[in-house]
């Protein structure tokens, strides 16, 4: 009998974990932004002039703020449907003084959570099933 619930309760553990986190409302998504380390080492960036390059792109998410390398900037988060749709303006590296969104996917139907970063200068796709892209604080 033991031995039979230790086992149901392995097994469980095994096919939670194996759906990665899910987020369920507007303060689990912030709780989430505001818990994890983003980052993206082929992101896609765009100069004014219309040079392109692949580079690595690092966000953060602390106290209301948007945090990309020394800039700190507001951000807001809307509820769309499943997901999450993030807006920060200001940024004059990746956005030379415009606004970026982001959307932040849910994770449900088994899925992982995932963060995409688009603006006309900068796009980049995080996602918590790779080790190296998304970290706990």
């Amino acid at each position: 009998m033991k031995k039979s619930r230790l086992l149901i309760i392995l097994v469980s553990s095994f096919l939670y974990s194996c759906g990665g986190t899910q987020i369920g409302n507007t303060k689990e998504a912030i709780d989430y932004l505001e818990s994890h380390k983003f980052y993206d080492d082929d992101a896609s960036i765009k100069g004014k002039s219309g040079s392109k390059i692949n580079s690595g792109f690092s966000i953060q998410f602390e106290s209301g703020m948007a945090i990309l390398g020394s800039e700190m900037l507001e951000y807001n988060i809307t509820r769309i449907g499943k997901d999450y749709k993030i807006t920060f303006c200001g940024s004059s590296r990746y956005a030379y003084g415009g606004c970026i969104d982001a959307s932040l996917t849910s994770g449900e139907d088994g899925g992982y959570p995932s963060l995409s970063v688009k603006g006309d200068y900068i796009y980049s796709y995080m996602n918590s099933k790779y080790d190296d892209q998304v970290k706990e604080k």
